[in-house]
């Protein structure tokens, strides 16, 4: 079993949810072009230009359809850690969850979202 650590980052000015997760998941597919996304209903996007920002609040992020088959078949296991970012987004912030914060690859999705988002890392707290 693995845990998850949350990293919260408030808006500094006005942005909807929707502009929240788009610029999450532009960052992240730019680590992982084979990205592959989940909303909370389950719906599966293999692209950027499926996904319907404007009615999403929650998303996982993949790395490639092989980590979701993972998660799918094994859940919250050692083996998938750092294989999927989950993004919660409301019109006062975004919530990110990953595995490990000191993971390289994680810990540069985590800074590049909050500096693109906030600009500031005091903005940024850690739940």
């Amino acid at each position: 079993m693995i845990g998850g650590a949350d990293v919260v980052l408030e808006y500094p000015g006005v942005m909807r949810a929707s502009g929240g997760l788009d610029i999450a998941v532009r960052c992240i597919a730019a680590r992982w072009p084979d990205f592959v996304i989940q909303d909370a209903g389950a719906g599966r996007f293999d692209s950027y230009r499926e996904i319907p920002f404007a009615s999403l609040a929650e998303v996982f992020v993949y790395r490639d359809s092989n980590a979701l088959e993972s998660w799918r078949v094994l859940g919250a296991d050692a083996s998938n850690a750092n294989s999927m970012v989950h993004l919660i987004a409301d019109d006062r912030g975004l919530t990110i969850v990953v595995d490990d914060r000191s993971d390289p690859t994680m810990a540069s999705i985590v800074r590049e979202i909050r500096d693109l988002l906030t600009g500031s890392q005091s903005l940024v707290r850690a739940a």
